[in-house]
């Protein structure tokens, strides 16, 4: 039983994969920038949000047939934030757009997914 049972999270684990959606650096202090993307089949968005007092920004649509969940934040300090959340069972696609504002030097915005595969 222990044999099935391994071999069944083995395959669900199998069945998910992760990948950079996009990343956008800013240079200078209080400089801006921005980018949207796309997943399809999410099971988890994450926003990292980098840089000594950088603010990152996050608007996000996630659909599942004729239901849309949306979330936006603005004001993100710099750490890890989830933009799909587990209560999102299921979504079949979110479009999001990503905005960082450096607060001293450099900053970095980067969206990480994994996705079912």
């Amino acid at each position: 039983v222990l044999i099935i049972a391994g071999g069944i999270a083995a395959t669900a684990s199998a069945s998910l994969r992760t990948y950079v959606v996009g990343t956008k650096y800013v240079k200078g202090i209080g400089t801006v920038g921005s980018f949207k993307g796309a997943v399809k089949n999410p099971y988890k968005i994450i926003l990292y949000c980098e840089g000594v007092h950088a603010r990152c920004a996050a608007n996000v649509v996630c659909v599942k047939g004729t239901e849309s969940v949306t979330w936006k934040r603005s004001g993100l300090t710099p750490g890890t934030w989830n933009l799909k959340k587990k209560t999102w069972h299921r979504m079949d696609r979110c479009h999001f757009k990503a905005t960082i504002k450096s607060g001293a030097r450099n900053a970095r915005v980067t969206v990480q997914a994994t996705v079912r595969s």
